[in-house]
């Protein structure tokens, strides 16, 4: 016969029985290290900037392939993400 547990008790098991040792600490930033965003090198910081800046009418993809010829490791989205950000009305990108 099927044994049928009943327990007038509200508590929760213990987490650290399942693995979750964090979870009972709060330390939620420290549980799981090495996530997020990488960091990228300075020097590709100031690439992507100077040529945004040198060559106004570039957009990510071509700042992109440029930094590939160069030799830097970077995506399409990280360049993207670190152009500065141009307003519609800007003529920055209608001079040239």
């Amino acid at each position: 016969m099927a044994r049928v547990h009943s327990s007038s008790s509200n508590q929760r098991p213990s987490p650290s029985g399942i693995g979750l040792d964090f979870a009972s600490t709060g330390d939620y930033g420290r549980a799981l290290p090495g996530l997020g965003r990488r960091k990228i090198n300075g020097e590709v910081f100031q690439a992507i900037q100077r040529m945004a800046k040198e060559n106004p009418s570039w957009g990510a993809p071509r700042i992109h392939g440029e930094l590939l010829k160069l030799g830097f490791d970077v995506s399409e989205r990280t360049v993207s993400r670190y152009l500065a950000r141009r307003t519609p009305g800007s003529d920055d990108a209608r001079q040239k």
